[in-house]
C-alpha cells in the first residue's frame, strides 16, 4: 500500500511540474477554466430554476459524452466491438432460425439474370450468410467497412468447388449503390444492413432500382420498440447518441420500410428476441422486424 501511495504522490507531483510551455503551466489552465466558469455564471440570469436547468443540462451532456471521449479505452472499445459483432455475425439463435426460414426458397422465388441468380448482400461483413446463398449464384457484397473485403475474399478462396461466383465487393452503404446497373440484381439481402444508411428512404429506393421486376428484397433489421416509456424505450433513448456516433441509424427503419413499400407486396413481421443476457447498449437490439418485399 505504501508503494502505491508513493507512486500516486510521485504521479501528482510530476503532473504538477508539467508545463505546456515555458510560461504557461497546468495551474494557469486551471485558473483559466475557473475564469470561464465565473464568466458563464455571471452571464446567467439570477433565477435559480434557470441556473439549475443550465447546470443540470451541462452535467447530463458531460456524462453522456464520457463513452465518446473514452471510446478508445478497453471498456468502451469492448462494448463497441460487441455491438459491431452482433451487427455482422447475427448468431443469436432466434436470428439464425429467422434467416433459415426466410431465405430457404431464395432460388425458387427470384427471377434470373442471364440464366443465373444474382445476389446483392448489404452489410455482408466477412460472409457469415454465404451458407444461405444458392449454389451457382453470382454474389455481390457491400459493406461500409473496407476491412471486410479481405475477410470476404478469404472465405470465397476456401470454396474449392466454386459453388458461388464472387463478382465484387463494394465498400459502400445502401445509399450509394451507384456502380450497380438498374434491374441487374435478382435478390437483395439485408441483415442489419439498413441501419448503416443515414438517408434510409433513398437507400430503399436504391435497393428498388437495382432489383429486376419480380426480384426479392429480404430483410432482418433491429428497430426501435413501439412500447413508449417502457424500460426498453428509455434504454434505447439513453444510447441513441452513442449509436448515432457509431454510424447506426436504426430509429426510422420500421416506419420507412412500411412507407416506401406501402404499394408493393411485402411480408412484415415483428419480434422481440429473447435470451438477451446483456447490459448496456446491447439490450436495445431486442426488437426486430423481418420479411420480404417483391418488386
Amino acid at each position: 500500500m505504501s508503494t502505491s501511495l508513493l507512486t500516486g504522490i510521485t504521479t501528482i507531483t510530476t503532473i504538477s511540474a508539467i508545463t505546456l510551455s515555458d510560461d504557461y503551466s497546468v495551474q494557469d489552465v486551471i485558473d483559466n477554466v475557473k475564469e470561464l466558469g465565473a464568466w458563464v455564471n455571471s452571464w446567467l440570469p439570477k433565477n435559480i430554476f434557470v441556473r439549475c436547468a443550465f447546470y443540470g443540462g451541462v452535467a447530463v451532456l458531460a456524462t453522456r459524452s464520457i463513452p465518446i471521449l473514452l471510446r478508445h479505452t478497453t471498456f468502451f472499445a469492448g462494448i463497441i466491438d460487441q455491438c459491431q459483432y452482433f451487427h455482422k455475425a447475427t448468431s443469436h439463435p432466434e436470428l439464425l432460425e429467422i434467416k433459415k426460414t426466410l431465405l430457404k426458397n431464395v432460388a425458387e422465388e427470384a427471377p434470373l439474370i442471364e440464366d443465373r441468380l444474382v445476389v446483392l448482400e448489404l452489410n455482408c461483413g466477412s460472409g457469415t450468410n454465404l451458407g444461405y446463398i444458392p449454389e451457382g449464384s453470382v454474389y455481390i457484397g457491400s459493406d461500409p467497412d473496407e476491412s471486410e473485403r479481405e475477410k470476404l475474399e478469404l472465405n470465397f478462396s476456401k470454396d474449392e468447388n466454386n459453388k458461388t461466383e464472387f463478382d465484387r465487393f463494394l465498400c459502400t452503404t445502401p445509399c450509394q449503390l451507384y456502380s450497380i446497373l438498374d434491374e441487374s440484381v435478382s435478390v437483395v439481402i439485408s441483415v442489419h444492413g439498413l441501419c448503416s444508411c443515414f438517408n434510409l428512404s433513398y437507400g430503399l429506393q436504391e435497393v428498388w432500382r437495382v432489383l429486376k421486376p419480380g426480384g426479392k428484397f429480404y430483410y432482418v433489421e433491429h428497430v426501435p420498440t413501439r412500447r413508449k416509456y417502457s424500460t426498453l424505450w428509455f434504454s434505447q433513448l439513453n444510447f441513441q447518441i452513442q449509436f448515432f456516433w457509431w454510424g447506426c441509424f436504426y430509429r426510422k427503419i420500421d416506419k420507412d420500410l412500411r412507407r416506401v413499400f406501402s404499394s408493393v407486396s411485402m411480408d412484415y413481421t415483428e419480434i422481440n428476441l429473447h435470451g438477451f443476457n446483456y447490459i448496456g447498449p446491447m439490450k436495445i437490439f431486442q426488437p426486430h422486424v423481418y420479411g420480404v418485399a417483391t418488386k
